[in-house]
């Protein structure tokens, strides 16, 4: 547990902070998180909808997908840590 707190801590001054956090508490994949848009989120129930992942082609192309399964289109639980977050940082985003 003293090297995840580590971790967050060294995080914390970086623009990734976020996307460390949630990838740590929820499970989510890069892939995942990548393509979350603020429409895919619930803040007040918690909750994220994968709908999609970021692709990186060679081709240097960056594409959005489908999950390849029906088992990888799903919600996932956010703890409530994880949406204070979330929703401190669409803040910081709407305020610029």
């Amino acid at each position: 547990m003293q090297t995840l707190n580590t971790l967050l801590e060294a995080a914390k001054k970086t623009p990734c902070y976020v996307l460390f956090y949630e990838a740590l508490f929820t499970g989510m994949r890069r892939s995942e998180l990548l393509a979350l848009r603020w429409c895919d989120v619930d803040l007040l129930l918690c909750q994220a909808h994968i709908t999609r992942s970021l692709h990186h082609l060679r081709t240097g192309e960056i594409v959005f997908r489908a999950p390849k399964t029906a088992k990888a289109r799903r919600m996932v639980s956010l703890p409530s840590s994880a949406a204070l977050l979330l929703q401190e940082y669409r803040d910081k985003q709407e305020a610029q």
